[in-house]
């Protein structure tokens, strides 16, 4: 079954300063400030797609065009909590069917990973004619916490190498790609390990 991923509130703070970039490539003005912010931003994008992880606690929604099977795994680690999951009829009318906290539909498990959610003891999914395009959706925040100090080193050491990258490469860019973008392998490399299972 189809199903899409998107941000709904995005993380505070990144993993890595300008700062730290500026440091790695000796650069001691503030002219290229907001370029090097839009590599770390690009960098950490890449990086929790790659490991489907949510680095800095943000708020993401996810879709599907039915009823998905159950138990459902959550594609962004670490699942922090699920707010809401909800479904539109073909006539559009909007209902709510989980609210954070309540157990009596669906059981979430925040403890594993991937996260998951299933459907409690004896419950079923609604038999309603659901509208054609994304009609289900769950809402969940996921991330290692509110600062840059729960983000892994391992995830940082990747986006400063990727920014050093861009910084010695502003034109010619060569190596391999992920999605039609060209990214050094070695980027890859220093995520491997560390990758989250997902359904997407």
């Amino acid at each position: 079954m189809s199903s899409r991923i998107r941000v709904v509130t995005g993380p505070t703070v990144e993993p890595v300063t300008v700062d730290e970039v500026k440091t790695l490539t000796h650069v001691s003005h503030s002219v290229e400030d907001d370029l090097i912010l839009r590599w770390i931003k690009t960098a950490r994008q890449l990086a929790e797609g790659y490991q489907w992880r949510a680095y800095i606690t943000q708020t993401l929604e996810l879709s599907f065009d039915g009823f998905p099977s159950m138990p459902i795994e959550i594609p962004r680690s670490p699942l922090q909590s699920v707010t809401s999951i909800k479904y539109t009829d073909y006539l559009g009318t909007e209902t709510t069917l989980y609210e954070a906290g309540n157990t009596d539909m669906f059981l979430v498990d925040t403890e594993g990973e991937p996260g998951r959610i299933d459907l409690a003891y004896n419950q079923v999914w609604p038999s309603v004619t659901l509208r054609t395009l994304s009609p289900v959706q769950i809402v969940f925040v996921a991330g290692y916490g509110d600062s840059a100090d729960d983000v892994p080193d391992q995830v940082k050491d990747a986006i400063l190498m990727y920014c050093g990258w861009r910084y010695e490469n502003r034109a010619v860019e060569t190596g391999w790609g992920m999605r039609g973008r060209v990214v050094p392998a070695a980027f890859f490399e220093i995520l491997r390990d560390n990758r989250a299972r997902s359904q997407l």
